[in-house]
């Protein structure tokens, strides 16, 4: 991903993190409410460490995962 300025990329990159945990508060009220069956394990203020690993990834990049991704 293409940024103009550092600035561009920082409020980008702050953006995905937003956007993380805003979607981790709706699935945890979902279960609380029964509604989201099971259990979940949320990753709640380590947002910054997915962003950065994620945010810079090219296509001949390769990722891999743990039990915990």
């Amino acid at each position: 991903m293409k940024f103009k300025t550092e600035d561009d990329r920082m409020l980008g990159m702050y953006e995905k993190m937003f956007l993380i945990r805003k979607y981790e508060e709706k699935i945890y009220f979902l279960f609380l409410e029964g509604i989201m069956p099971g259990t979940i394990h949320q990753s709640q203020g380590q947002e910054a460490t997915a962003v950065g690993m994620l945010f810079d990834l090219r296509k001949e990049d390769y990722m891999t995962s743990t039990h915990r991704p």
